[in-house]
């Protein structure tokens, strides 16, 4: 059956999810790298990358990286751009609503740029297989856009988000809320800009009990 098109159907090709990325996100790259060298630097084991896309874009020192996306295309091409980086590196097609692994069986949980894409229910659904997977002493390691606290001085952000094909962008009061009903424990919340536009995040941490 052929696919309907919409403008948004573009963004599952890699090559223009990436030229969009590079164009709406100005200086997204070099503004998150430290913020992801502060939340992944440590990470080690066997590390799952929920919604993976086509390429990781947090690190990994050493352990394994198995991406988990449910769009095939994006599946194919994280091994092979996620290349020399000294670890192993896999990919599945697979739901963060269910995702394909065994019960505390995995490090340590991310996922980027996730979650505005799923409904209430769906995200909620996502937490508690993230927590399901994660072994006792392991990790989840979240980070999502959140809308700007003042539209009138972030203009840009607020736009982009709006026609964003993700239709769930919340505020970080909402993302933590869910986070600490859904799944409750010590989470650790981070909000950053990341673009020279504006562009503002949240990283939400929870160390798994042992």
């Amino acid at each position: 059956m052929r696919r309907s098109f919409s403008p948004y159907s573009l963004l599952e090709y890699p090559a223009f999810y990436r030229f969009v990325q590079r164009v709406l996100v100005p200086g997204g790259a070099k503004l998150i790298a430290p913020y992801f060298e502060k939340y992944f630097a440590q990470s080690t084991g066997l590390v799952i990358d929920v919604g993976c896309g086509p390429q990781a874009r947090t690190p990994l020192r050493s352990g394994k990286l198995i991406g988990v996306d449910v769009n095939p295309d994006y599946v194919k091409d994280f091994p092979i751009r996620t290349k020399n980086t000294g670890i192993e590196v896999e990919a599945l097609v697979g739901s963060a609503e269910k995702l394909p692994f065994e019960s505390s069986s995995v490090d340590e949980c991310r996922s980027v740029a996730l979650l505005h894409h799923l409904e209430l229910s769906q995200v909620e659904n996502c937490l508690r297989e993230m927590r399901r997977i994660v072994k006792p002493g392991g990790r989840i390691v979240i980070f999502d856009a959140v809308w700007p606290k003042n539209p009138l001085l972030r203009p840009i952000p607020w736009l982009m988000w709006k026609f964003d094909r993700g239709p769930w962008i919340r505020h970080q009061h909402e993302l933590q809320d869910i986070c600490l009903r859904t799944v409750p424990g010590n989470w650790e919340f981070e909000r950053v800009n990341y673009s020279y536009t504006g562009m503002e995040g949240l990283f939400m941490k929870l160390p798994c009990e042992r």
